[in-house]
């Protein structure tokens, strides 16, 4: 879980938060912090900076 002191270091990001589920593919820029769980795949563009955090609670599985 994101603590409080972490939020004022978030200037552009989402947050897949603790009970949420993905099924497909995820894109992103910036900075993506995943709390709950993502099935398929996480890219961003290798033009553009990215930051990807994943919470000790989190899960990964690729996609079929």
């Amino acid at each position: 879980m994101i603590h409080k002191d972490d939020k004022s270091k978030i200037k552009q990001g989402s947050i897949i938060g603790p009970v949420t589920h993905i099924v497909g593919q995820v894109s992103f820029s910036g900075t993506l912090y995943v709390e709950g769980s993502v099935h398929g795949g996480v890219c961003a563009p290798s033009d553009q900076a990215a930051t990807l955090v994943l919470s000790e609670q989190s899960s990964s599985e690729p996609g079929n």
